[in-house]
């Protein structure tokens, strides 16, 4: 059974995007300096939160939200390796990269940087995102989309969080075809955000943390672009929502 989430805020994007203008970067953080920058400035429980401190991190490295969305690609001891899309050529990244602060230039590496190539229609792409699958609800707050989904039904329906989720996905990328789409992992992530009120501080809560991949078929590349620059779903700026795109050829025969 499929459950409506056309209340889910599904939206399509208004940005005037193109493929000439979008960049995959890539650079490496260390997470042990980054987390002393984060402590001078943020309670100790920010620290909690890799998320948290690799968001300001980027965005004091690079002068604003330059580089969004992002992922943490891979981890071993206490180097991260990021990958983000831009909108800003490599040469003007690196230029922000020097007039930030010594501190927060001691905790990035070097950053490399290529436009993402034009995409064709009827191309075929791997792809993997890790989600933030939740919704804005007037009586609940921010809420994973699968609870908000089994609310509107019985408890018998055999609802899935693989089903709703992929659905929460498809909402969401405007000018592709999911031709797969699996949950690899799901867990409940404590994230560290900013309390509702005025001078409220720091509080953790929990939030749905989803990882999907599968094939894709692009049938309106245009559309498709404008939303690979901007992310996906909520969360966007503390590391979800970034579509990662390989060759659909890549695990299809053993060529070397």
């Amino acid at each position: 059974m499929v459950v409506s989430t056309c209340s889910f805020g599904a939206r399509r994007s208004s940005s005037s995007w193109s493929a000439a203008g979008v960049f995959q970067i890539q650079t490496d953080i260390n997470m042990t300096a980054a987390a002393r920058h984060v402590a001078q400035f943020s309670p100790r429980r920010a620290l909690s939160d890799p998320g948290y401190v690799i968001k300001t991190i980027l965005t004091e490295a690079f002068g604003g939200p330059v580089l969004r969305p992002w992922a943490l690609r891979a981890q071993r001891q206490q180097h991260g390796v990021i990958v983000a899309y831009s909108s800003k050529p490599i040469d003007e990244i690196k230029s922000r990269l020097g007039l930030a602060l010594p501190s927060v230039r001691t905790c990035i590496g070097e950053v490399f940087g290529y436009p993402v190539p034009e995409l064709a229609k009827e191309q075929r792409l791997r792809y993997t995102v890790r989600l933030c699958p939740t919704i804005r609800s007037t009586n609940r707050g921010e809420t994973d989309a699968f609870l908000l989904a089994a609310d509107m039904v019985s408890p018998d329906t055999g609802l899935t969080r693989d089903a709703i989720y992929r659905q929460y996905l498809a909402e969401r990328l405007p000018g592709v075809r999911l031709d797969t789409c699996r949950l690899e992992g799901f867990q409940l992530h404590a994230m560290v955000r900013k309390r509702d009120g005025e001078g409220s501080g720091l509080g953790v809560r929990k939030f749905p943390d989803a990882v999907l991949s599968g094939e894709l078929t692009l049938v309106e590349p245009s559309l498709f672009m404008e939303v690979l620059a901007k992310g996906v779903g909520r969360q966007r700026a503390f590391g979800y929502g970034m579509v990662m795109l390989q060759p659909a050829t890549a695990y299809e025969n053993n060529e070397t």
